[in-house]
Formats: C-alpha cells, structure tokens, sequence
C-alpha cells in the first residue's frame, strides 16, 4: 500500500518558502559586505614605510585635495611621540615609546596593539605579501641593545627577533626580501625578512638616524655626528654590502635629513644647508642648492614629475628641478619643520609644522593654499591612507590625526622670502619719495640758517 504523502497548506508553504528566502538573502548580504569591506582594504594604495616604500619618494597621487578637515583623533594615552604612520590592508600602523597599535583607517577604532621593549620612536615597515604579511618593528635601545622584531600582520605572532647591539633610531626598510636596519654605534645590517638571519652588516663613521633608502639594488644610509665630518651618505651592494662609495659633508653642523634614493639618483639635505643630488652608481654630487638651513631625519626630500621637494628645519620647503637643481619657488613658514617630510598630492605639497599645524602649497605657484587650525604637538611624516591624510602630532598627549577633504575656500598666501617687485618697486619710490622730500628741507632750513648768520654779520 503506497504511503500517503503529507502536502504542506499553503500558509506553511509559503511561510517556509520565505524563511528560505530570507536566509538566502542575509547569506549574500553577508558575503557581499565582506566582498565590499575587502575591496575596499584592497583598493587603498599602500604606504608600506617611512614616506611610502623603500625608495622614500613620499608620492601620494590619491591623497585628498585641500581644504582639509578633521575627521577623526586617535589618542593612545599618555605618550609623548608617535611614529610615522604605515598603511596595511585596512590597517594603519604605527608605534608608541611602548608599543605597536593598529588603527582603522576609516574611523580611527583601536583594532589592535602589542607592546615592544621601551626605546626611541621610530618608523614600522610592513610586507602585506604572502602567509598573511610581516610587520618589521625596532625595539629597546635606551641605554643598551636593541632589536628588530617580525610579527605577522594577521594574528601579530612572533616570527622571529634579531638582537642589535644598540637602539635604531631610523627603524627599517623592506626590500628584496630584506630587512635593513641602522643603529646608534654606526652599524647597517641586513637580516633576512623570512628567517631572521643576519647576511650581511656593514659599518659608518658616526649614528645612523634615519631608515635607509633602497633602490636599483643598493642601499644608502646617513651617518651623523662621526669623528671625521658632520655627516656622510654611504652606499652598498644591496645583496653583498660591499660599500659603494661615501659622500661626506666636511664642514658645516650635525643635521641631515634621511635620504631618498629614485631614478638612479639619491637626494638628501645635508646640516650644510645644502640639498644634494648624487649619482647612485657613481656617487657623484651631480648638483647643489642652497636650503639655508639643517635638515631634520625625520624628513626626506619627496620626487615627483621632474622636481624634488625639500623641507628644511627652519620650515623652508623648497622646489627645485630635478635634472639640474634650478630653484623653481620656495615657501618660508613662521614655524620652524623639525620632525616632518613633504608630501606630493596632486597638485599640492603637504607638510606638518612644529606649530601643530599642517599646510598646503601649490605645486605650480609655490603659495600657501591651505593650512590646519592647530592640533597639540609638532607634526611628524604625514601619510595618506584612501580619502584621509594622517598627521601624527608629538609631545604631551600626542595623537594621530585624520584629515579628509571638505568645502571651503583655498588662500593664495605668497611666501615672505620672496620678493614681489612691484611691492619692492612701490616701497622704493615712496622710500625715494620720503628721502628726497627730507633732503629738500633740510636745504630750506640750512639755507635759513646761513641767511640770519650773515644778517647777525652784517
């Protein structure tokens, strides 16, 4: 006898029909959030070390234009320096006296942190490639030796730690499946990225303050404050570490910046006051210009379409030709750059200032387009992450800093070094005006004086 077979009523049958439907619906709904949430961590351009990538060209063509607003305020504690920050997918990273944080781009919420051996504040450099990424810290160092660390960007595990026999003040660089990395007593190593092995180190005449640059299979580094010369900048074989050659500063103060290595060419502003162009394989000085001031290692001059862009300590940022060091224009703030690099964005240059402030100068004229209301603290590296630019601000409860474009209007602010002739001309002959008009009656006046001395004669 055939079974009976059981027919849902039609409100069961369309209630379970709904049910399937909408399970169905929250399952893509799901899928295409997170589909959405990776595009969006993948579409971010990223800004893997200090002033973007080994080379340190500090080149953001996606960063907003100005006017610029806050758009959200990270504050790690009580801390007196951040970092420059790094972009990971969706992830910006950055360290603390104390430890690494993780920020998320969009919103500033803290995703995660893990503390490292106290020392100084230096740049992090991450690798996104492959079993699931490496995040590249330096740790400790304050009276002793330090380390490089290698966590993983996905669960932040150790990989593994290289003990430095002093602080890195610089933090590392990651290229070619190295990690390269410069200390207080003058040493440059290169560890391997994967294992944690030394393979090669090499040494300098002085401390190497700022991370080294990498490009067209060398490395280069500045050294400060040695016994033979104020500064030099040294190149070596990226895969041997045979040196190169050296360029040295022979006279002038203590006070380079960290170089920038692109296009066969290493430019660095050294405490002469000069800005320099060396050839990468020859170690040539092709040109020099007048910067007027010491440069800071925390700043590295930026190279975009043709120019190089360099912000003095002085807060002097300076655009000059790449090919033969002709000044284009150069803009003097009223607060001095200690701590900052130029970024290039389109058609403006950002840079942070010790007032706390950050500003835009256009690229064409060289004027002051845009500039910050002040945050406390001096600013350090900007970064660019998706729509924001990062500003992270030194001193007593220093913060990292969205900004993200908003209406308003730009200003057209001409620099007060330079000299605007028909002003000049103007002050000139109203000077000349004013000269002339006193000459004119200091004759009257003598005149009258010799006329009653030959009356009182007479």
């Amino acid at each position: 006898m055939r079974a009976l077979q059981h027919r849902p009523s039609p409100r069961h049958f369309f209630a379970g029909r709904l049910r399937r439907s909408i399970g169905v619906f929250a399952v893509l709904l799901l899928a295409a959030a997170a589909s959405g949430v990776s595009a969006f961590a993948q579409s971010q351009p990223l800004w893997t070390s200090f002033q973007g990538g080994p080379e340190h060209t500090g080149v953001a063509l996606e960063a907003p234009g100005p006017p610029l607003a806050s758009s959200w305020r990270f504050a790690p504690g009580a801390v007196n320096a951040l970092s420059a920050p790094v972009l990971a997918p969706g992830e910006v990273i950055f360290e603390t006296a104390s430890a690494v944080m993780a920020v998320d781009p969009a919103n500033g919420r803290r995703l995660w942190s893990t503390s490292r051996v106290t020392g100084p504040v230096a740049p992090v450099a991450v690798d996104p490639a492959g079993g699931g990424g490496t995040l590249v810290y330096t740790e400790g160092g304050a009276g002793g030796s330090g380390a490089v660390v290698a966590i993983s960007l996905s669960d932040q595990k150790l990989r593994w730690a290289f003990s430095l026999p002093r602080a890195s003040r610089g933090g590392p660089t990651i290229a070619d499946g190295k990690v390269f990395v410069g200390t207080d007593d003058g040493s440059v190593y290169a560890i391997d990225e994967v294992g944690g092995t030394q393979v090669w180190k090499a040494e300098t005449d002085g401390l190497v303050v700022g991370p080294p640059a990498v490009s067209g299979g060398r490395v280069f580094a500045v050294a400060l404050g040695g016994h033979e010369a104020p500064g030099h900048v040294y190149a070596w074989d990226a895969v041997t570490g045979k040196q190169a050659w050296v360029v040295t500063q022979r006279l002038g103060l203590v006070g380079s910046s960290s170089p920038t290595a692109t296009g066969g060419r290493v430019y660095v502003g050294m405490g002469d006051g000069l800005l320099r162009a060396i050839g990468a394989s020859s170690g040539e000085t092709l040109w020099t210009r007048t910067a007027s001031s010491v440069f800071g290692p925390a700043s590295a001059p930026a190279v975009a379409g043709g120019s190089v862009y360099a912000l003095a300590a002085e807060g002097r940022l300076l655009r000059v030709r790449a090919s033969g060091g002709a000044k284009v224009w150069d803009f003097l703030f009223d607060t001095g750059s200690g701590r900052s690099s130029p970024l290039v964005a389109g058609h403006v240059v950002y840079v942070g200032l010790d007032d706390g402030t950050v500003a835009a100068v256009s690229v064409a004229s060289g004027n002051l387009v845009w500039q910050s209301h002040p945050e406390r603290g001096p600013v350090g590296p900007l970064a660019p992450a998706g729509a924001m630019v990062l500003a992270p601000h030194a001193g007593r409860g220093g913060a990292l800093v969205a900004y993200g474009h908003t209406t308003g209007a730009l200003t057209d602010v001409v620099s007060p070094s330079r000299l605007n002739l028909a002003i000049a001309l103007l002050n000139f002959a109203i000077a000349a005006v004013i000269v002339a008009f006193g000459a004119a009656a200091f004759a009257a006046l003598e005149t009258r004086v010799q006329a009653r001395r030959r009356e009182g004669a007479a």
